[in-house]
C-alpha cells in the first residue's frame, strides 16, 4: 500500500478477478482526516510505464498466484508485437535521493503493465538523465522465496530530476521514468534508527492486531526502544500481510521468517503492522488509522526493512520488496559491521 501525506493518490496493484494477475489502480486512503481520490492510471507508450506524474507506482503480485499470465494472449502484446514492458516496484518519489547510494526495483510486465513470470534472468541497464547515461548496471534476477521476479539497480543520482531506466529484451528496447528528489524523510543509510515503541504480545501499544499474518509470526517478543538499547543490530520490517493492496507484503515477512532460524541469536528482528484497527482496515481501508510508527518514520509506503548496526544506524533499508539471496547478503554485512 502507498499512503501519502502530500495529497496525492496512492497506487497499488489490485487482482483481475478474471486473470489472477495484477493491475495498476489506486484505492483510497486516509492520512489524518482527508480522503484522498481514486485514480486510474495508464502506461505512456508501448513500451514505457511512467507513472503517477511526479511520482512513481508501486506494483504487486509477488505471492504464490497459481493462475498465470499466458504470454501467448495477444491482449497482452504491444503493437508492434512485443510482450513485455518495464515496470518500477518503487515510489521514487518519496524514496530515493540525489546524492548518495539508491536502491530502484524494476520488474518485467505486459503490454498492460501487469507483471509476468517469465524473461531473462540478467539485464544490462543504463539509467539516463536529461538524455545522458549516468550508469551502467547489469542486474540478476531476484525471486527466491517470492512468485515473481524483480531487477535492483543501485546507484548514485548525481542530482535530483526524472531518470530513465532502459534496458533490452528479445532485442526490444524497454524504458521506465522514475523520480529522484534532493530529499526525503524516510530515515536512509547512515543516519541513526527512530527509537520509537513497537507492539509487543505483552503490549499491543492501541494496535489490533499486532500482526495479520495467520497463524501471528514469532517478530513480536521485543519492543523496537529495547532493541535499539540491546546492542545487538536490528531488522525492522514494517508490513501488513492481511491488508497489504500490492500482494508484496506477506512474501517479503516471509522471506524474513525464512532467515529468522539463521540470523535470530544475532540480530534483532521486528515486525510493525501497518494499521492501528486492523477491523476497520479490513472493512473499509479508508477509515483505517495507521499505526504510530509510521509517522515517526515518516513512511508514506510499505512493505519497508531497515537493517541497523549494533550503534543503531542504519545500514541498508530495502524498499518494498526483496528476496531471500538479497536478504540474506544484507544480514550478513549487517552481522559483520
Amino acid at each position: 500500500a502507498v499512503v501519502d501525506d502530500l495529497g496525492r493518490p496512492a497506487v497499488n496493484a489490485e487482482a483481475d478477478d478474471r486473470s489472477g494477475r495484477a493491475r495498476v489502480g489506486v484505492h483510497r486512503l486516509t492520512l489524518g482526516s482527508e480522503v484522498m481520490p481514486p485514480v486510474r492510471i495508464k502506461p505512456l507508450s508501448r513500451r514505457a510505464v511512467l507513472l503517477g506524474g511526479a511520482s512513481m507506482a508501486l506494483l504487486g503480485a509477488c505471492g504464490d498466484d497459481k493462475k498465470k499470465a499466458s504470454s501467448n494472449d495477444p491482449s497482452q502484446l504491444n503493437r508492434d508485437g512485443t510482450k513485455y514492458s518495464l515496470v518500477t516496484f518503487t515510489d521514487t518519489a518519496n524514496s530515493v535521493e540525489a546524492g548518495s547510494p539508491q536502491r530502484v526495483t524494476f520488474g518485467l510486465g505486459d503490454a498492460q503493465g501487469a507483471l509476468v513470470d517469465d524473461g531473462p534472468s540478467r539485464l544490462v541497464f543504463e539509467v539516463l538523465s536529461d538524455d545522458r547515461i549516468v550508469e551502467h548496471i547489469n542486474s540478476s534476477l531476484h525471486r527466491q522465496g517470492l512468485g515473481r521476479g524483480y531487477f535492483p539497480l543501485t546507484f548514485t543520482p548525481p542530482k535530483p530530476g526524472y531518470y530513465t531506466a532502459r534496458t533490452k529484451v528479445a532485442g526490444h528496447q524497454l524504458e521506465a521514468s522514475f523520480q529522484v528528489v534532493r530529499t526525503v524523510a524516510i530515515p536512509r543509510p547512515g543516519q541513526p534508527m527512530v527509537v520509537a515503541d513497537t507492539p509487543t504480545v505483552t503490549n499491543h501499544r492501541g494496535v489490533s492486531p499486532i500482526c495479520s499474518k495467520k497463524p501471528a509470526c514469532p517478530l513480536h517478543e521485543v519492543n523496537l526502544r529495547d532493541a535499539l538499547a540491546s546492542g545487538k543490530p536490528v531488522a525492522l520490517l514494517v508490513a501488513t500481510p492481511a491488508f497489504c493492496q500490492t500482494a508484496i507484503c506477506g512474501p517479503v515477512l516471509d522471506v524474513l521468517l525464512s532467515q529468522h532460524r539463521t540470523f535470530g541469536d544475532q540480530i534483532e528482528m521486528i515486525h510493525a503492522e501497518v494499521y492501528a484497527d486492523g477491523q476497520v482496515a479490513a472493512t473499509d481501508i479508508a477509515k483505517a488509522t495507521l499505526a504510530p510508527l509510521l509517522r515517526a518514520y515518516h513512511l508514506p509506503f510499505e512493505p519497508v526493512l531497515f537493517l541497523s548496526r549494533k550503534d543503531g544506524t542504519i545500514v541498508r533499508r530495502l524498499d518494498t520488496i526483496f528476496d531471500v539471496a538479497e536478504l540474506r547478503d544484507a544480514l550478513r554485512s549487517v552481522v559483520a559491521s
